[in-house]
């Protein structure tokens, strides 16, 4: 493969429904399609949510776990594996032959094979499977490789991606542990607070891929969710996102001057939205007769060119 002269991230925007979701998965399977290697985070906003956390973290009930490594970061170890193991399966015939290219204190990530010390990309995901407690550490560190790669072109593909910068509904010792402190979103939390693609998270021969989400869902349940309400809406944690999840003015400045690009996903026209209707009927398959000409004009007027809506 030659070197990929492309943008260091494209940012995907839109309102709810619009495809945003829909054109990452495409392209996730274009470029594994077409020898590209892919890391993809599909629902983040899950990974800080009460409701998911216990299901995403250990087998003993936590919802996140210190890490033995990085003690300053905390892991979830389900949820690491299980990205872990997508990787594996989708890309492990290349990252067996692809050498490790950053240096790691105890000997981490290294086996010996045939006599001779062996460092290679899957060293690293094995570890991961083989020790979940690290898991989390393995998944920040593959990533951070595969930025290094240059023998295949790279993507890295975040959807729901301004949720990573959301607070979290899990503790540690009576203080709040941040989305930044979690292993898991710090994986493919590429932008600073001022809305700067930071320089390591940047890929050597390839891009990064995100697009943002209008599901404000909050991370906590019940009561917990009104107690929070006013922390989270005007917490810094949200930088570099305001409180309608629009990259701030100053922000996008920053984020356009470190060579990133936005695209706003536009609603759909007369015809890609009859189009659309028409796949959501035939995959809910749902027994109702098909919407006459006047009835997907009028839902069309209604939401504007959204079929989720309709």
């Amino acid at each position: 493969h030659e070197r990929m002269n492309l943008e260091p991230m494209i940012l995907v925007e839109g309102m709810r429904g619009c495809g945003k979701s829909t054109l990452l998965n495409a392209v996730v399977l274009y470029a594994r399609e077409n020898g590209w290697l892919v890391m993809f985070a599909r629902n983040p906003r899950d990974w800080i949510s009460e409701k998911y956390g216990f299901v995403l973290g250990t087998e003993t009930g936590a919802a996140v776990v210190r890490s033995q490594i990085t003690t300053d970061r905390f892991g979830q170890p389900n949820l690491a594996v299980s990205l872990l193991k997508d990787i594996q399966k989708a890309h492990g015939d290349k990252l067996q032959n692809l050498e490790q290219k950053r240096e790691y204190l105890h000997q981490l990530y290294q086996r010996e094979k045939e006599g001779k010390i062996e460092k290679k990309l899957t060293t690293i995901i094995e570890r991961g499977l083989k020790f979940p407690i690290h898991a989390s550490n393995c998944l920040f560190d593959l990533r951070m490789e595969l930025g290094l790669v240059s023998e295949y072109p790279v993507l890295i593909v975040c959807d729901q991606f301004n949720s990573l910068y959301w607070p979290t509904p899990y503790w540690y010792q009576g203080n709040q542990v941040t989305s930044e402190q979690l292993l898991t979103t710090s994986t493919f939390r590429c932008l600073d607070e001022d809305g700067n693609i930071r320089h390591d998270y940047k890929i050597r021969n390839g891009t990064i891929l995100c697009a943002t989400t209008k599901s404000f869902d909050s991370p906590f349940l019940g009561k917990a969710a009104e107690e929070y309400t006013p922390f989270y809406r005007n917490s810094t944690l949200y930088e570099p996102f305001n409180d309608n999840q629009d990259l701030k003015p100053e922000s996008r400045k920053a984020f356009k001057s470190s060579r990133g690009i936005s695209l706003r996903m536009k609603n759909l026209d007369r015809e890609e939205f009859k189009n659309s209707l028409k796949h959501y009927e035939q995959a809910l398959n749902s027994g109702f007769p098909p919407l006459t000409e006047h009835e997907s004009e009028f839902l069309n007027v209604l939401t504007q060119g959204n079929p989720k809506k309709a």
